[in-house]
């Protein structure tokens, strides 16, 4: 997809974690030669990994530079890059939530949220991991998702199953919806106001039971 710059990309890396990778990347992105915006940014270390995904806009004669020079290991060849050319998704009448949830850690509990949210929302962010809490030393399981519905049928389903999730020994630590934004990110809308109400009421209720 086209732009007033040009074109999009997304441009994935994994190394070896280290002080400076982040840096070192999103400068080489905007070397004088490249000057490529960054649109979006995910990136964390797994393990003794450094892992990035970035969305970029930028002129068109720049982005396939970056991508010929890293396809060809002339740049970031420690980085085991990846070009990939995108659009940026169309923003749609949606209810989008932001969802936190915590327990002790066991085998599987990721497969069992993403299918029981399939059933109801789109999943649009995803991030989890184990750690050791700071007092008790339990390792504790987290995951914070970012899940969009069409309707408020849909929303109330999402209640209902976080609901379920704390009987089941889950802890709710966050169930937010999120506030609408330019470019059709994290937009959470409604047809009209009394909807957006009603769906506030409704995450108030989660929280407080």
């Amino acid at each position: 997809m086209s732009n007033r710059s040009g074109i999009y990309a997304v441009i994935s890396i994994i190394s070896d974690d280290g002080r400076g990778k982040a840096a070192r990347f999103c400068s080489y992105l905007f070397e004088e030669d490249h000057r490529v915006n960054i649109e979006q940014s995910q990136g964390c270390a797994m393990g003794s990994k450094f892992v990035s995904s970035v969305l970029v806009s930028g002129a068109r004669d720049a982005v396939r530079r970056i991508q010929r020079e890293l396809e060809h290991g002339a740049a970031l060849k420690d980085f085991s890059p990846r070009v990939t050319e995108a659009e940026l998704a169309e923003a749609r009448e949606e209810f989008v939530y932001s969802v936190q949830l915590e327990r002790e850690d066991e085998a599987g509990l990721l497969a069992e949220l993403t299918e029981l949210m399939q059933e109801f929302a789109d999943i649009r962010g995803l991030a989890a991991g184990a750690y050791s809490a700071a007092c008790t030393g339990l390792r504790l399981f987290r995951v914070d998702l970012k899940v969009a519905m069409p309707d408020l049928v849909s929303v109330g389903a999402l209640i209902s199953a976080v609901t379920q999730l704390r009987r089941e020994g889950w802890d709710v630590v966050g169930f937010d919806p999120l506030e609408e934004l330019e470019g059709g990110c994290n937009v959470s809308r409604s047809e009209s106001p009394a909807l957006e109400v009603a769906a506030a009421q409704a995450c108030e209720r989660v929280t407080e039971n």
